[in-house]
C-alpha cells in the first residue's frame, strides 16, 4: 500500500506485462492481472481491487475501484454437463479508449471508445455530453494544470 507500493507495482508491471506497462501508470493495491499480455499506457489509473484480463488501457484512462475487465465476453463455455476446463473459449483484447472513465464495480467485456464514461454490469456508456472541471482550474497556474493532473482533468467529450 501507499507510495512505496505504487513504485514497486510500476517497476514490477513494466517488466511482467508483455504488452507493456508505462512507468507513469498507477495501479492501486489489490489489483490482479490474469493475463501477461495486458497493456497500460501513459498516465492510466487503475483503482484498488480490480481484476484485469487481456486488456489495453490507453493513455489517461481512469478505472475506478473493483472493476472487472475479463478477456472478452467468451472466455469459456456455459455447458453444465462439462467441466469448465474442457469447455471451449476465446480470449480477446478489450481496449479501453484514451481518456475514458470506468465507474466503480463495472464489468467491461467489450471495447470502450475514447473519451467515454462507462458504468454498470455489463457496462453502458453515457451520452455525448461535455464535462469541464472548473474547480480543478483553481489548482492550476495561469490556467494550465500541473503535468501530473493534466491528463485526467481536461474537458472530456463523453460518447
Amino acid at each position: 500500500p501507499g507510495i512505496p507500493g505504487q513504485y514497486l507495482r510500476r517497476a514490477f508491471l513494466a517488466h511482467a506485462l508483455t504488452g507493456g506497462g508505462a512507468l507513469s501508470a498507477t495501479v492501486e493495491f489489490g489489483t490482479i492481472f490474469s493475463q501477461a499480455g495486458a497493456r497500460l499506457d501513459e498516465y492510466a489509473y487503475v483503482g484498488p481491487r480490480c481484476h484485469l484480463g487481456l486488456v489495453h488501457i490507453e493513455r489517461d484512462v481512469l478505472v475506478a475501484a473493483g472493476v472487472h475487465i475479463p478477456s472478452g465476453p467468451r472466455t469459456h463455455g456455459t455447458d453444465p454437463t462439462r467441466p469448465i476446463r474442457e469447455q471451449p473459449g476465446e480470449r480477446r483484447m478489450v481496449t479501453i479508449g484514451a481518456g475514458s472513465w470506468i465507474g466503480s464495480n463495472a464489468v467491461v467485456i467489450k471495447p470502450v471508445p475514447a473519451g467515454a464514461t462507462a458504468v454498470g454490469m455489463p457496462i453502458s456508456t453515457t451520452s455525448t455530453d461535455t464535462f469541464t472541471f472548473p474547480a480543478l482550474r483553481k489548482l492550476s497556474v495561469s490556467g494550465n494544470l500541473s503535468p501530473a493532473l493534466s491528463g485526467f482533468f481536461r474537458p472530456v467529450s463523453i460518447r
